[in-house]
């Protein structure tokens, strides 16, 4: 037995709640470790000193108040429950219509972005992009250039 499955158990070991088997299996763990005993001894301490304190009594009227207010805490959460069953009954068809009506509005709009990224990328060849771009900003032509790099690369 571990320590930790040992001292969910100490409690009720000490109150003599344990079947015969765990009774042994828990004085075992407890000749073979001091930790745990030492956690007994706090427990039994504990025990002695909740013994020893003065006992007050309740008041007359306390088992009425507390049957009362159980009663009235019942019936409250039974009307919850059952507003909240109708309201679902009420609702579901219409639950049921605006998922799917989302799920349908967030493929379209998935695929309108993807069409709209695939079609956004500009086509533009070296020599549109030469002479619009090299002409007017001064710039040397370099076509001819790039060609023969691309060419030197394919070989």
């Amino acid at each position: 037995m571990t320590c930790k499955k040992l001292r969910n158990k100490l409690s009720a070991y000490l109150d003599g709640e344990l079947r015969n088997r765990e009774k042994r299996k828990v004085q075992s763990h407890l000749g073979q470790c001091r930790v745990c005993r030492e956690q007994l001894g706090q427990l039994q301490k504990i025990g002695i000193l909740m013994q020893n304190l003065p006992s007050q009594e309740a008041p007359a009227d306390l088992e009425a108040k507390i049957l009362k207010r159980t009663i009235l805490d019942q019936g409250k959460s039974k009307k919850k429950l059952i507003d909240v069953r109708v309201l679902w009954q009420i609702f579901r068809p219409d639950l049921e219509k605006v998922f799917i009506g989302a799920a349908v509005l967030m493929v379209i709009v998935g695929c309108c972005f993807y069409l709209w990224n695939f079609s956004s990328r500009p086509e533009i060849s070296i020599n549109y992009f030469e002479k619009e771009y090299v002409h007017s900003q001064g710039m040397s032509p370099f076509s001819g250039e790039l060609t023969m790099l691309i060419s030197l690369e394919g070989e």
